[in-house]
């Protein structure tokens, strides 16, 4: 009587993490995953700017809150956007992960509810105040998903106001202050300015003086921001100004290749990504500010965190997608 040795199955690990992987792709795709990185910068820097006009400090508590409400609420829109232009996408974009069938488009409105309620919820316990401002943010996400698509104008303010929503958000959260709505403003503008851009790049010859205007609202924002702040230190506005005209003279090289010429789509959404990725230095800006001052010890390595994305964002050309 023979007998033979078994030896047992090893786990197939790599099925399931490859599996794993396949199933979470299509939500990364879903919630473009490159563009997050431009969302919570300017939470953090309407926080900080806030609190230099107030002289309070930042808890870790509601640090976290101003990064997940704004990841959140952008999470939403995205979720929305696809969900409600489903028809359209199965026949212009297919691969996009609800038109190609990877998710349930009820999933999709399910994701889209959940990430809608959870950042409401999160503003509102960083204030009444903070909860309006999402509030508001939240209406606008709707306009433009539901009812301002072919309106390039009103799309591209609804767009700009939506992002500018994000530093008041911050502001509020510490402390509502009207000097707080200028630099709400001048990225509210740049914002828009872009995506004006982009809507109307089929049909418009890109002239230079409408492209180098892009770097006007976040320079005189940056500015005119700055007057209204009791610096204590000049260490931090010198890493500030320095950082602001890195970010101008890279603005500048950057959208002088496109000038006074037709663009093809691909160079259009590159110039684009490139004005879209230089949000993250000018939200630098402010946090570079408060060197030194007692706010919160992660400002300056969240501020040194933005400024390697960036130039990471610039090496890589990550690529910002547009809906």
């Amino acid at each position: 009587m023979s007998t033979t040795k078994t030896t047992p199955t090893a786990r197939p690990r790599r099925r399931f993490f490859s599996g794993a992987w396949d199933a979470l792709l299509p939500w990364f795709r879903l919630f473009r995953p490159t563009n997050l990185l431009t969302v919570p910068g300017d939470a953090w820097a309407g926080a900080v700017y806030s609190a230099l006009l107030t002289g309070a400090t930042l808890s870790g508590t509601r640090l976290l809150c101003l990064t997940l409400c704004p990841l959140l609420m952008y999470i939403f829109g995205c979720a929305q956007n696809d969900w409600h232009d489903l028809q359209q996408d199965q026949r212009r974009h297919p691969e996009r992960p609800l038109a190609k069938g990877d998710i349930h488009p009820m999933h999709g409105a399910l994701a889209a509810i959940v990430a809608a309620a959870a950042a409401l919820a999160l503003s509102l316990c960083l204030g009444r105040t903070a909860f309006l401002c999402a509030l508001c943010q939240f209406l606008l996400i709707n306009a433009y998903n539901l009812r301002l698509h072919g309106k390039p104008a009103s799309a591209a303010v609804a767009l700009g106001l939506i992002q500018g929503f994000n530093f008041l958000l911050g502001a509020v959260s510490v402390q509502l202050t009207g000097a707080a709505l200028l630099p709400m403003v001048a990225v509210s503008i740049y914002v828009g300015f872009i995506f004006w851009l982009h809507f109307n790049a089929s049909r418009t010859r890109l002239s230079q003086s409408s492209l180098f205007s892009t770097m006007i609202p976040l320079f005189f924002g940056w500015l005119i921001g700055l007057l209204f702040l009791p610096l204590n230190g000049y260490l931090g506005l010198a890493m500030s100004a320095l950082l602001m005209l890195m970010l101008c003279a890279i603005l500048f090289f950057t959208v002088n290749g496109y000038a006074n010429r037709f663009v093809s789509t691909g160079e259009m959404q590159s110039m684009l990504a490139a004005c879209m990725r230089c949000l993250m230095p000018w939200q630098a800006t402010w946090l570079l500010v408060a060197y030194g001052q007692p706010i919160h010890p992660l400002v300056l390595p969240l501020a040194l965190g933005l400024v390697i994305l960036w130039l990471i964002g610039i090496f890589t050309r990550m690529i910002f997608t547009f809906n």
